[in-house]
């Protein structure tokens, strides 16, 4: 059994309220209105993993570490980052593609399944860059709470929020309390 002075939740606020449990209850109507009012944009992640035979390749193709995509690129892909050369790993290369918020918007709501929009991303990717030998293994994370689009307004721009009158308190917080939301 632990003893805390206090707990700090940071999570996206639709992962929050359910960690609060009964805390969540007895919070005032205005301030749940505000917390079910903020929201977030979502995206996919695509991450790929490739042999270590690839590493000569991607150091001689690629002159960054990561950069955005504009839209005459290509409208469903924003973000790439070379993630191993990231992390200064000496380990097999691997590539991380973000997408935009439309793209992912529309294929959540849509229900598109998981392995049509992996292949639509290996193929876009593919046409960005061509020299890419296929992926041993690729990851897709639908991430439903990406940024902030609307953060909780809170009184003398605070961020955060004392939660519920627990004991031990509990503080809300992370980007969803920022007055000016997420920054990527």
């Amino acid at each position: 059994d632990e003893t805390f002075d206090g707990v700090v939740l940071t999570p996206p606020v639709p992962q929050m309220l359910p960690l609060l449990g009964e805390a969540a209850a007895s919070l005032d109507a205005p301030t749940r209105a505000a917390l079910d009012g903020v929201e977030f944009s979502a995206r996919y992640a695509l991450s790929c993993f490739y042999g270590a035979e690839a590493a000569p390749m991607f150091a001689r193709e690629l002159d960054w570490v990561s950069r955005y995509v504009p839209k005459d690129e290509d409208d469903a892909l924003v973000f790439l980052s070379h993630d191993s050369a990231k992390r200064g790993a000496a380990t097999p290369p691997s590539l991380l593609a973000h997408t935009s918020v439309p793209f992912g918007l529309r294929h959540l709501r849509a229900g598109t399944p998981d392995a049509d929009v992996q292949a639509d991303l290996l193929v876009r990717l593919s046409k960005l860059l061509p020299w890419l030998p296929p992926p041993e293994r690729v990851a897709l994370h639908a991430w439903k709470n990406s940024q902030v689009r609307t953060p909780l307004e809170l009184p003398g721009g605070a961020a955060a929020l004392l939660g519920g009158g627990t004991t031990p308190p509990v503080v809300l917080t992370g980007d969803a309390f920022a007055p000016l939301g997420s920054r990527f």
